[in-house]
């Protein structure tokens, strides 16, 4: 049951069971990709423990061990069946179910987020009906409610992974007269080039284990390096 009255739902993959950030692996290869997920979400809830809400995560596939991985301190339950907007739906539901009043999803793909937005989320679903932190691929790193204006609407015929994501569910949101409030913009890490920006961003925060995994491979930052070169195609 609840402890707080907010909590933070964490989407992860578990890595070894399925593929993890297919289109960084395609520059970078899979070995790398799947070791710089592991980074991306350990470097994630470290920042995320520091917040005065809990943690609920929903990991895929269902079966996975994910507590070998993450450890036994967190709560962890398997993502539902269903596109990504029917597991984010149920997560909702799960949470609200637990008596949590309100609630921010989010992935793993944006791990030096401020926490600061997230704050700034769960302090404006006292005055509207959701929050949206948009990305700049034309998505979103979080969407959140209070249990009182929760719906699945949003979540509805979404072409999701596409550019269009943030613009749908802004329309879903007009489309049932509940108003939203959208957080700063964001960068996920999908590209060669979103890694660049976030090791110019973080390359003096050493604690940061993906910090320490890109400074430990030189063939990653040189590969980097490559991609901040200006009119590279």
């Amino acid at each position: 049951m609840a402890i707080s009255s907010d909590c933070i739902l964490i989407f992860v993959k578990v890595p070894g069971t399925s593929p993890v950030k297919s289109r960084l692996a395609r520059t970078v290869g899979e070995t790398h990709a799947t070791a710089l997920y592991r980074c991306f979400v350990a470097d994630w809830l470290d920042r995320l423990r520091q917040l005065p809400a809990d943690r609920l995560v929903f990991y895929a596939p269902a079966g996975a061990d994910v507590a070998a991985w993450l450890g036994p301190e967190e709560r962890y339950y398997p993502q539902s069946e269903g596109d990504l907007g029917q597991r984010m739906a149920a997560a909702f539901q799960i949470a609200f179910r637990q008596g949590y009043r309100r609630s921010l999803v989010v992935g793993s793909d944006s791990p030096d987020l401020p926490l600061d937005i997230l704050q700034e989320g769960f302090a404006a679903l006292e005055w509207c009906h959701g929050v949206l932190g948009p990305t700049e691929d034309g998505g979103y790193y979080t969407l959140g409610f209070s249990v009182q204006h929760f719906t699945t609407v949003v979540f509805e015929q979404i072409a999701w992974s596409t550019s269009t994501v943030l613009e749908t569910t802004l329309a879903r949101f007009a489309g049932c007269d509940r108003t939203v409030h959208q957080l700063p913009l964001w960068s996920d890490i999908d590209t060669l080039e979103d890694l660049q920006a976030y090791y110019q961003r973080n390359h003096d925060q050493d604690h940061l284990r993906t910090v320490q995994y890109l400074q430990a491979h030189p063939d990653l930052l040189a590969l980097m390096s490559l991609a901040a070169l200006p009119g590279r195609p």
